[in-house]
């Protein structure tokens, strides 16, 4: 575990994966990767707190992977280190979810745990800010009552990072999807504001002012490039569109369009494939129910992959093709945000040694 520390991130779930392979006949398996994850917890193990963290959610994935079942004597070991580790709640009762089942089957997890222990973890998750992790324990457990999601929502909205995690809040909840899309367009971002609208399906429940206002914000953006670009032929027939926009309550920015042909139709939904400029991933819905997911050229991030389930609405996909390039162990790149971190620094230096 300590030699981790060298190993990139990326290349976890290789380790985790040969590494349940090399303990799998060993008698006592559960127990040794339990008290690893404890002793990582503890902070006995790793240097460094983010590295300990992604070791433990790497062996937390081998203990899932187990066939076997743990003694009995583990679920309590787990259960007070679920208590005692709220950010590791939610793995380990998905590690143990196979081999316990609580409360009539409401709570999957460590023998012990319930509803009101989960609750604990997310309470104590979101005092330590720590929202995203909280978000993913009130939807995995069902506590969308139990707390204040109106509030995650508006905590995890306001930045980047924490999207993803707003989103798999509000996927399931017609209210906080609505939420959601609140929150956008009053942060000022009716692009995005737009394209939840299309992915929830909100167009006819939403509230008019608020579609209005949404399109409003659209409407201004479009206007100002016209207005740089010196576009003035095109202002007439802008104003004239933008009129019909708003009183119909759409945003004119529509995410999706239905195509036919050959018997079949079929929806499609654009999601932001964090490339390009205007690169987006091509997601259609057969009018015979299939899904197919078309990737082309993206950037994986979480916030995708929570963009994408979020569209299916519990669905599965039914046919996936895969941009592959950079699909290989030997491609590890470090994340955007470092990369863009860089080109900052680099750019500050140059202009400050030509002063």
């Amino acid at each position: 575990l300590r030699s981790l520390e060298a190993v990139p991130s990326r290349s976890h779930p290789a380790v985790g994966e040969a590494l349940t392979a090399a303990l799998a006949d060993e008698a006592d398996v559960h127990s040794l990767l339990l008290s690893a994850i404890e002793a990582l917890a503890a902070g006995k193990l790793a240097r460094k707190s983010g590295q300990a963290a992604a070791s433990c959610r790497m062996l937390l994935d081998c203990l899932a992977r187990l066939s076997a079942p743990p003694a009995p004597a583990l679920h309590a070991r787990a259960a007070a280190l679920a208590v005692a580790q709220p950010r590791l709640f939610r793995k380990l009762c998905a590690a143990f979810a196979r081999w316990a089942s609580v409360d009539g089957g409401a709570f999957a997890g460590p023998a012990g745990l319930g509803q009101s222990d989960a609750l604990a973890a997310t309470q104590s998750l979101i005092a330590s800010g720590e929202e995203a992790e909280a978000a993913l324990l009130v939807v995995r457990f069902d506590l969308e009552a139990l707390v204040d999601a109106d509030a995650l929502v508006d905590s995890l909205a306001s930045s980047s990072s924490g999207l993803g995690a707003a989103l798999s809040l509000a996927a399931p909840s017609p209210r906080l999807q609505l939420r959601l899309v609140e929150v956008l367009s009053a942060q000022g971002d009716p692009r995005l504001a737009a394209r939840y609208v299309a992915r929830f399906r909100l167009t006819r429940s939403a509230p008019q002012p608020l579609l209005a206002a949404i399109a409003l914000g659209l409407h201004r953006a479009r206007l100002g490039w016209l207005v740089r670009e010196g576009l003035a032929d095109q202002l007439d027939s802008f104003f004239a569109r933008a009129a019909e926009a708003i009183e119909a309550g759409g945003g004119g920015g529509g995410a999706a369009a239905a195509v036919g042909g050959g018997g079949v139709s079929a929806t499609v939904e654009l999601i932001d494939a964090n490339h390009c400029p205007g690169a987006v991933l091509l997601l259609f819905r057969l009018s015979d129910g299939r899904a197919v997911l078309h990737t082309g050229d993206f950037r994986y991030e979480p916030r995708i992959g929570a963009e994408v389930l979020s569209a299916l609405g519990g669905r599965r996909l039914d046919l996936l093709y895969l941009d592959n390039t950079y699909c290989d162990p030997r491609h590890v790149f470090p994340p955007q945000a470092a990369v863009l971190e860089a080109v900052q620094r680099e750019c500050r230096l140059l202009l400050e040694s030509r002063r």
